[in-house]
Parts: structure tokens; C-alpha cells; sequence
């Protein structure tokens, strides 16, 4: 039996709101892959900045411990020169924005061994120098 022209219409349209369907969300789906993709760049890049400012505020520790050495000042009032709040209380660690940091002296007959500890965020990073005297 033939079919009437209404009826035709009606499976087209049917075929055409079902591939619309399909097609939004194929796109959905990349859309949420594109953003998923993006937050996961953004937070290694934060992450490798945290790196950046921990490694500083290690080097800058040293930097601060040779100074006191140098002067035979104890300018950070930790108790003792050479060290960088070597006092056990992180709360006054000196900042480097947001990074701090703590330095330990070993001190021997023939060398000044100085170990910093610089932290921003979930990053850590140690220094250790040794200088002969």
C-alpha cells in the first residue's frame, strides 16, 4: 500500500531531531573534554610556579644564613647565627611571598655546611652548600 505524504514528513522529522540530538551531544562531549584538558594545564602550571618559588626561597635562605655568617649578626632572632628560623616554629619562618623557608649550619673544623628548606604550596625543595674556611 502506498504511503501518504504526511507520513513521510513525519519520519523525516523524526530522523532529523534524532541526529540533532546525536550531534549536541558529540559536542557536549568535546566541550567537556576541551575544559577537563584546560584545568589539568592550569594545575601543572601552578604547580611547576609553586616549584619555582620553593627552589628560590631555598636559595634565598642560604643567601640570608651567609649573611649571617658573614656579619656574625643573628638578624633573623632565631637564637643562633648561620641558621634561618632553626627554632622548630614554622609559624615565623621568613616569607618570600608566599614561599618560606628554614636553613641548618653544620659547622666543622674545615667547612660550613649550610642545608635550606624552601616550601610554597605542595612543593618542597632542598639546597645544601658547603663553603671551606
Amino acid at each position: 500500500m502506498p504511503r501518504r505524504s504526511g507520513e513521510i514528513v513525519r519520519t523525516r522529522r523524526g530522523s532529523v531531531a534524532v541526529a540533532v540530538l546525536i550531534v549536541l551531544l558529540l559536542m557536549g562531549l568535546f566541550v567537556v573534554g576541551i575544559v577537563k584538558v584546560g584545568a589539568r594545564d592550569q594545575d601543572l602550571g601552578a604547580r611547576r610556579l609553586e616549584t619555582v618559588r620553593a627552589f628560590y626561597a631555598a636559595e634565598g635562605g642560604i643567601n640570608m644564613a651567609l649573611r649571617e655568617v658573614t656579619l656574625g649578626l643573628d638578624e633573623d632572632n632565631d637564637g643562633s647565627i648561620g641558621t634561618i628560623s632553626d627554632d622548630g616554629n614554622d609559624a615565623n619562618d621568613p616569607m618570600f611571598g608566599p614561599a618560606s623557608v628554614q636553613v641548618e649550619l653544620d659547622f666543622s673544623l674545615s667547612t660550613l655546611t649550610l642545608r635550606s628548606r624552601g616550601r610554597a604550596g605542595a612543593a618542597r625543595r632542598k639546597i645544601e652548600s658547603t663553603h671551606a674556611h
